[in-house]
């Protein structure tokens, strides 16, 4: 006699609201961890809309092949995102994306803490808010850990020297 198939709880999610702005990495980070979502990592999200593992490749900004419409519907729909709003939140198709290095502007972030679309575009050389250049490293001396969106999500200061993103700004170059 086969064994009855048990169903699997549902997860309810609670709404995240993405910033201006920000990168799809961040607000994924921010959704999966934020407001009691709780998901370690994307594999849920992805398995539950039947896209395959695409959602972990976007949040280290791969983006060959360019998220579809179906894709992102499906993504969406399990989170209360329209296709339209996840979209805004990824590069233009035609732009170059900086993929190993997380840069951003430390005296952005001190007002708006989330990660930047526009920071992780080749074709930017700074911030044109602050005029400074971005960071892809802390400038602590002897440090130069390099940044992640988990890091700089989760903390406003260097994981390994512990230099504030306050102080960060005045290593930032004029640009």
């Amino acid at each position: 006699m086969p064994k009855p198939k048990l169903e699997q709880p549902q997860l309810q999610l609670e709404y995240v609201e993405p910033l201006e702005g920000e990168s799809l990495p961040s607000y994924f980070h921010r959704f999966r961890y934020g407001k009691g979502n709780r998901l370690s990592t994307p594999s849920w999200l992805t398995q539950e809309a039947g896209i395959g593992p695409v959602l972990a490749r976007w949040e280290r900004f791969q983006y060959n092949p360019y998220p579809n419409r179906k894709e992102l519907k499906a993504v969406g729909s399990l989170i209360g995102i329209s296709p339209k709003r996840l979209a805004e939140m990824l590069p233009p198709e035609s732009e170059e994306v900086v993929q190993n290095t997380i840069r951003f502007c430390a005296a952005c972030y001190l007002k708006h803490p989330c990660h930047q679309m526009k920071w992780q575009l080749r074709s930017t050389e700074g911030c044109d808010q602050h005029q400074l250049r971005l960071l892809s490293k802390c400038p602590g001396t002897g440090c130069r850990k390099k940044f992640s969106i988990q890091s700089i999500l989760t903390n406003d200061f260097c994981e390994k020297c512990g230099m504030p993103y306050k102080r960060m700004v005045k290593y930032q170059k004029a640009y």
